[in-house]
């Protein structure tokens, strides 16, 4: 199970992005919070990357681990 858990979720007007639960960054498209969520997953051993629909749904998962 991954130690690091990344979530980029709608907020307000805005895209969210969450690190183990504490928001990290907030950005105008999802597309930027997704390349943020995965930059930072990066530099962790284990980690997955949670991408949530407008409506606050789970879109999708990815698991990743540092290159």
């Amino acid at each position: 199970m991954p130690t690091i858990e990344f979530h980029v979720l709608p907020h307000a007007e805005q895209w969210q992005l969450s690190r183990n639960g504490r928001r990290t960054a907030l950005f105008a498209t999802k597309q930027e919070a997704i390349e943020a969520a995965c930059d930072l997953a990066q530099t962790e051993e284990l980690s997955a990357i949670v991408v949530h629909d407008p409506d606050g749904h789970v879109q999708g998962t990815t698991v990743t681990t540092a290159e």
